[in-house]
């Protein structure tokens, strides 16, 4: 499993705040010894705000588009049920 480092930012903080530092610091453990962890590079960023700008009628956020872009990039599935993977056109798993 690969893991994106804003990923990896965002569901750290949600585990802390709903569940607690001891869950979040034991997920922080079970994730830093299960994943390879990755970072999405300048032009990744540049091309998910363009991405996000394809689909101005969507509220697609630029967390999601610039992980479509990535997984994209490296022809790597993203595991989730959100649509806007969908929309974006973005290797998905299920």
């Amino acid at each position: 499993m690969v893991l994106a480092f804003p990923i990896l930012l965002e569901a750290y903080t949600l585990t802390l705040y709903r569940l607690g530092f001891r869950t979040a610091a034991t997920w922080l453990e079970d994730v830093r010894s299960g994943c390879a962890w990755i970072n999405p590079s300048a032009q990744d960023y540049r091309e998910a705000t363009a991405l996000v700008g394809r689909f101005s009628d969507q509220s697609i956020s630029l967390f999601d588009a610039t992980l479509a872009i990535l997984a994209s990039r490296l022809n790597l599935p993203v595991w989730t049920y959100d649509h806007h993977f969908d929309v974006m056109q973005a290797p998905i798993w299920r």
